[in-house]
């Protein structure tokens, strides 16, 4: 084991917003072990909810992309919004990509075509007609439905921004 990596443990068990950020890149990019973004993607978690706006945006990242769990567009606005509103510069470019992609069939929004409709629970969710609402609230037994009501990582929590 490195000296590096050892240090970045002792960095990590800090519990500090910074070495826990830094223990996910290590998990994401294999720098003391094999890659794991499952591991990624709980180290940026817990620095996310300090208020790191490098570990909400690469968490959101991950949550969008299907990277070291389940893809959950909610939550991956979530943290986006959280990053760009600490002025994280690719997180607000992100954000304006999030917000033009249907969550339930996936297209993008044309320039010049109105918006999109947002879940007028969370306020994250955004599609494309009311039809493709409809029916990813209804996927795999209420996907959406679950997400909206009581999200399982941020629970209380309405994003609002």
């Amino acid at each position: 084991m490195s000296q590096i990596y050892k240090s970045l443990i002792i960095f990590a068990k800090s519990k500090t917003e910074c070495g826990l950020f830094a223990f996910g890149v290590m998990h994401e990019n294999g720098q003391g072990g094999p890659v794991s973004m499952e591991q990624a993607r709980v180290w940026y978690e817990r620095a996310a909810e300090q208020g790191y706006a490098d570990a909400q945006f690469n968490l959101a990242c991950m949550q969008y992309k299907y990277k070291g769990g389940p893809v959950s567009h909610e939550h991956a606005i979530f943290w986006i919004k959280r990053s760009a509103a600490q002025g994280h510069n690719v997180a607000v470019g992100g954000v304006q990509e999030m917000e033009s992609t249907c969550f339930s069939c996936g297209k993008r929004r044309a320039s010049g075509e109105l918006n999109m409709k947002k879940c007028v629970g969370c306020k994250c969710a955004i599609y494309c007609s009311k039809g493709f609402q409809r029916a990813h609230w209804k996927k795999n037994g209420g996907h959406h439905k679950t997400m909206c009501k009581k999200p399982p990582l941020l629970e209380g929590w309405r994003c609002r921004f």
